[in-house]
């Protein structure tokens, strides 16, 4: 059902960690508001397709392998840095696809925790918005254990999920400081609101 009485901006930018559950609110919002969506997953994908590690080592930074044993073997601390590092790596070409859809391109919301505040913040350009997802750790975890596909074959799938969710949990406590002293627009779900209603809270806050 698309929302009528709105004026979003030509660009929504929507971040968070991993299984916050951004894919799903960009997805509810575009139908409403009739935009298009774009995952910075498949921006990455594109990038990596179209150059190599020898090039852009950083960008390959959480590529190193099947994803179940690279979450087992490294630290936290390693997989936040790797993250970090891919994300920076990748942001040109982002920035990029942002530009386009706010200076002619048609409207669109843009999911995935490449979106770093510090990044989006230093953007200067209008009618673009981001706003960043945060969730409980238990919703986090229990969304990794619904996904058996993800872990499925892992040497060890418990430790594989703790792993997997204690870097979101970091990654969201980082957000809470990135956003909360750049004073751009978090906000917190309790994991049981429907996607219209976490929908609707996110544009509340970048129409507020």
């Amino acid at each position: 059902k698309r929302m009528a009485n709105l004026d979003p901006p030509r660009v929504i930018l929507i971040g968070g960690s991993p299984m916050s559950g951004k894919s799903t609110v960009a997805r509810t919002t575009a139908a409403q508001l009739g935009s298009s969506v774009i995952a910075t997953d498949d921006l990455g994908a594109a990038a990596r397709g179209v150059t190599s590690p020898a090039v852009v080592p950083d960008l390959y930074a959480m590529h190193k392998g099947d994803h179940r044993e690279y979450c087992i073997s490294h630290s936290v601390e390693e997989l936040l840095e790797h993250a970090q590092r891919s994300h920076r790596a990748l942001w040109p070409a982002i920035e990029s696809v942002i530009h386009e859809h706010a200076t002619w391109a048609c409207s669109t919301i843009i999911e995935g925790w490449a979106l770093l505040p510090d990044l989006v913040a230093r953007l200067d350009l209008s009618g673009v918005a981001g706003v960043w997802i945060d969730v409980p750790e238990s919703v986090l975890e229990a969304r990794v254990r619904e996904t058996t596909a993800f872990y499925a074959g892992a040497s060890n799938p418990d430790l594989m999920i703790r792993q997997f969710t204690r870097r979101s949990v970091e990654f969201g406590r980082w957000l809470r400081a990135q956003t909360s002293a750049l004073d751009l627009p978090l906000v917190r779900l309790s994991g049981r609101e429907s996607p219209e209603e976490a929908s609707n809270a996110l544009l509340g806050a970048i129409t507020a």
